[in-house]
């Protein structure tokens, strides 16, 4: 059964089958780990797989912001998945689609990414914060902390999970104990696998829709 929104601090969520959330009255997308610049070790001078681990999420992330009237994305952690994220090929690239959307205010979490390949340059304008960072009801993280009294937004885990009767797991949301944990972004990345549980609930995202498994 599909599912368009949920309810988390007091606050309508629209989930979005991007793999992101809508928050709309803040006009705000919250999404997670993008990994971008995410290829194998023997792929990392193929100037054409690395720039497919850029304008896949990119394209799609643009699908999102050319649909919603959004003012605002919030990026929880792991945006460029290493140093080699940052060579000219990919800093052009991300600089050219943030030309495209030049009134968006980008606020990037820094996640365990960002200790490794640093922060983002100044073309692609965006605001970076140390978690935990306040916005609104919201405790914006990029590692999930049960023990955190907010309303916790987090990432890392890139969760996925199966539909009934399948083997194959897909990217999906997760619930639990105060704290939404977001898929991942990107795609060429590894996921955790989850199962249903007491007092966990589960948003899978597969075929342009969000169903609970």
């Amino acid at each position: 059964m599909p599912h368009d929104s949920l309810t988390f601090a007091g606050e309508t969520l629209q989930l979005l089958p991007e793999q992101a959330l809508w928050w709309d009255r803040e006009y705000t997308v919250f999404l997670s780990d993008l990994h971008l610049g995410r290829v194998r070790r023997k792929q990392r001078e193929d100037q054409g797989k690395l720039l497919e681990s850029i304008e896949e999420p990119l394209r799609r992330l643009g699908d999102v912001l050319d649909r919603l009237p959004a003012r605002r994305v919030v990026i929880l952690g792991d945006l460029v998945h290493a140093p080699v994220g940052y060579v000219d090929l990919v800093v052009s690239s991300v600089a050219t689609w943030r030309r495209a959307f030049a009134r968006l205010e980008i606020l990037l979490i820094r996640g365990n990414h960002e200790d490794r390949a640093g922060d983002p340059p100044a073309t692609w304008h965006m605001q970076v914060e140390s978690p935990p960072f306040r916005l609104g009801p919201f405790d914006l993280r990029h590692l999930p902390d049960h023990a955190a009294t907010g309303q916790v937004l987090a990432g890392h885990l890139h969760p996925a999970c199966r539909l009934p009767g399948e083997n194959k797991r897909y990217p999906c949301l997760v619930v639990e104990a105060g704290q939404l944990v977001f898929p991942a972004f990107g795609r060429f990345v590894s996921t955790t696998p989850i199962e249903p549980a007491h007092g966990r609930e589960l948003y899978l995202f597969h075929k342009g829709r969000v169903t609970r498994p």
